[in-house]
């Protein structure tokens, strides 16, 4: 049950998404599929800010992951995390990474100490967003920080998909609205 007794979604499409998204660059295995969506919250009371940013994190990245997810399968996690680095995106990937990690992490601190990085360290940044995505449970800040890394990956796998997939607008607006971890 969510603040003021309503019923929050799960927040299974990130969490799976994110598992999957780190698994599949960790071990270069096939992913298994998205989860089915979630069914509509029954709402007692308006959803908190918090809560409907959440939502929409939450929504966005899962719809992304279904165009990404396929895409990373089909090429494998290392060749991703080159073709990101090669596209010259691994410093706002470093700046993405620790506004959800935080500074004090430690794929945070390897990444500024070597500020041209490598697809090896990309790959460990996407990993570490994907394995904090995979997190379960906690408070809403969690929730939200955990959607966003999800959202990160997925937009960044987006970015080399070849014209496959488009980040919305509107997630690129939430993953904004988020104030970063320190």
């Amino acid at each position: 049950m969510g603040p003021g007794g309503g019923r929050r979604r799960s927040v299974r499409i990130p969490a799976i998404a994110a598992a999957t998204l780190a698994l599949a660059f960790a071990a270069s295995a096939p992913a298994a599929p998205p989860p089915p969506p979630a069914p509509p919250a029954e709402a007692a009371k308006a959803p908190t800010a918090d809560e409907s940013l959440y939502q929409s994190l939450a929504d966005l990245a899962g719809k992304l992951y279904e165009c990404v997810g396929p895409y990373m399968q089909e090429v494998g996690g290392p060749k991703v995390a080159a073709k990101i680095h090669a596209a010259g995106r691994y410093p706002a990937l470093v700046v993405s990474a620790s506004s959800v990690l935080g500074t004090g992490h430690l794929s945070v601190l390897s990444a500024r100490d070597n500020p041209a990085g490598s697809a090896g360290q990309t790959q460990s940044l996407i990993v570490a967003l994907g394995v904090f995505g995979s997190g379960d449970g906690g408070s809403i800040r969690q929730n939200i920080l955990r959607a966003k890394a999800v959202a990160i990956v997925a937009s960044e796998i987006a970015g080399v998909s070849e014209g496959r997939c488009a980040v919305p607008p509107e997630l690129s607006t939430a993953m904004a609205r988020v104030p970063p971890e320190l």
